[in-house]
Parts: structure tokens; sequence; C-alpha cells
């Protein structure tokens, strides 16, 4: 079991959206979508605090063997250097 709580998400982004939830698991956030007559999506929400963040050039996380980290532009250093 994952530690994850979901949100619904109703509508479209012309006309509008709406958020419902959380729900404690996925199956839950399913069967109340159902009753839905709108498109509808089912996502997790994640504590920001557990997200890592990773480097857009070669997609490793923060300190993944690579140590010298840009928190500016948030890519290695490196990394922006060879894709020059």
């Amino acid at each position: 079991m994952n530690n994850f709580k979901y949100i619904l998400i109703i509508g479209n982004p012309i006309d509008g959206l709406k958020f419902e939830g959380p729900f404690e698991d996925f199956e839950e956030a399913e069967m109340h979508a159902e009753f839905q007559d709108d498109t509808w999506w089912i996502v997790n929400l994640r504590n920001p605090e557990e997200i890592t963040p990773t480097c857009d050039i070669c997609g490793k996380p923060d300190g993944a063997g690579v140590p010298d980290w840009n928190g500016e532009t948030g890519n290695h250093a490196s990394c922006e250097t060879d894709a020059k």
C-alpha cells in the first residue's frame, strides 16, 4: 500500500475544474468518480517535501553521484557545461 492520498478533478480547463477529496485510496476516488457526468481524472497528492528535484538535462536527482547541483537553474553544473 502506498502513502498517497488522491483527489478527483472534474470538468475541463475551459468551463472550469472542480477538485474533490482527498480520498484515502484510488478505488474510493474511482467509486466517487463513477457518478460524475463530466470528464474526470484521479490524481495522487504528494508532499512537496518528498519530491526530489531532478536535473532537466540528465534526469538524475540532486545528489545522485553528481555533487555539483546548481540550485538557481535546477540542473547539475557539469550537465549544463556538457550541453553547451
